[in-house]
């Protein structure tokens, strides 16, 4: 096993101690080993996707900090079929349905996550 070490924010230690008490894992480097199987395997079905495609992706940001979110989405409006919006709280989460050629939906994915007000990006392919 290698040792790698890596910076948090105080609110992101917080809640991988609350989640390592909450699975019971005996360490910080089990939740954070499942934590990048579980990216990585959602990044795989993304990669193996070739030809067209149609996605759920799930974007969830700080509602006052991503003014440029709907910029990164626009060169992509062809490929978006639907959209949700939806506010609660100081967070908002954006529902979008896509279709289309495989690699534009890798490039949408990977705009939405270059965001620094984006908390989270999910997607599954259809």
């Amino acid at each position: 096993m290698k040792i790698a070490s890596f910076s948090l924010d105080r609110k992101t230690l917080e809640k991988l101690d609350g989640l390592q008490r909450k699975l019971g894992a005996k360490s910080r480097s089990r939740i954070i080993g499942q934590a990048v199987d579980a990216l990585g395997r959602e990044m795989d079905e993304l990669e193996g996707a070739e030809g067209e495609a149609a996605a759920v992706i799930t974007v969830t940001y700080k509602k006052h900090g991503s003014s440029g979110l709907h910029e990164r989405m626009a060169p992509f409006g062809k490929i978006i079929k639907t959209e949700l919006h939806q506010h609660s709280g100081g967070t908002c989460a954006r529902v979008l349905i896509v279709e289309g050629n495989a690699e534009r939906i890798r490039e949408l994915y990977g705009s939405l996550g270059r965001d620094k007000a984006v908390r989270s990006v999910k997607a599954s392919l259809i």
